[in-house]
């Protein structure tokens, strides 16, 4: 027979006590995004003896910023750290509540109601998005999540609570951060081809862009540097390899370039 003592214990030491080392009825969310090579994916988490797939959150201490609390959520849980986060909505409906998804859940897990009774309240929540290099992170599962994994941007609506609304927002700040700020370095290895990176953008975008049009304003911005070319036995002419000049990819960054497609 399975042993459901330990995680049910994990469960009950996390969440005893919240209501006065937290700050009431607040929790911050965070959307990571990642890039195949071909589609856009997000990480998605599901919490111990559960069924569900939610997105990474937390509850902020008393003691901490959220940007701190958001920073911490993907450090303990997940092994994230040094990632770039930009908050970019707070999610505060009259109606928004999970309770009944809450009372299941920990019924379930067999935790005593005494324990997790604030977390069935209305909660606040603030949305944090991040793009990561799909191929360095390994994110490990925690005692606070069963099991970790990218899924596809089109599978979202298997996400509990709001979480897939979340991550729409999120994609739709991503789209326009796309178009007016070079945001997007962290999703790509350390070289790439130029074609690779109008794949992101369409992938991002869910529209085609013109290859032409891409590549003539993307080498216009300067912020990359070519490398040397990728061998391949299948073309006369390799494709060029690319790296982002840092310097200029911060100065577009400060100086709030637009570059639309």
């Amino acid at each position: 027979m399975e042993d459901n003592t330990r995680p049910q214990e994990e469960i009950s030491s996390h969440i005893q006590g919240g209501e006065k080392q937290f700050m009431p009825q607040l929790s911050i969310n965070s959307v990571i995004f990642g890039f195949t090579g071909e589609r856009l994916v997000v990480l998605a988490t599901q919490p111990p003896m559960a069924e569900i797939w939610v997105i990474p959150g937390e509850f902020v201490y008393q003691t901490e910023s959220i940007d701190e609390a958001a920073h911490r959520s993907l450090r303990q849980q997940l092994g994230i750290d040094e990632i770039f986060l930009r908050q970019f909505r707070t999610f505060g409906e009259a109606d928004r509540s999970f309770a009944g998804q809450m009372v299941d859940y920990f019924e379930k897990a067999g935790v005593d109601k005494s324990k997790y009774g604030w977390l069935t309240k209305r909660f606040v929540t603030i949305g944090y998005y991040a793009c990561a290099d799909f191929r360095k992170i390994e994110p490990q599962p925690s005692s606070l999540f069963e099991d970790i994994r990218w899924i596809d941007i089109d599978e979202i609506d298997l996400l509990a609570m709001d979480h897939a609304n979340i991550v729409r927002e999120a994609r739709a700040v991503l789209t326009r951060d796309l178009l007016d700020l070079p945001v997007i370095a962290s999703l790509l290895p350390d070289t790439f081809t130029i074609p690779e990176l109008q794949k992101l953008h369409e992938a991002i975008l869910g529209r085609a862009i013109d290859r032409g049009n891409f590549r003539q304003k993307v080498l216009r911005t300067n912020i990359l540097e070519k490398v040397g070319e990728r061998n391949t036995a299948n073309t006369r002419r390799p494709p060029g390899l690319y790296r982002f000049n840092r310097n200029r990819y911060r100065e577009l960054l400060e100086e709030e370039v637009k570059i639309g497609f």
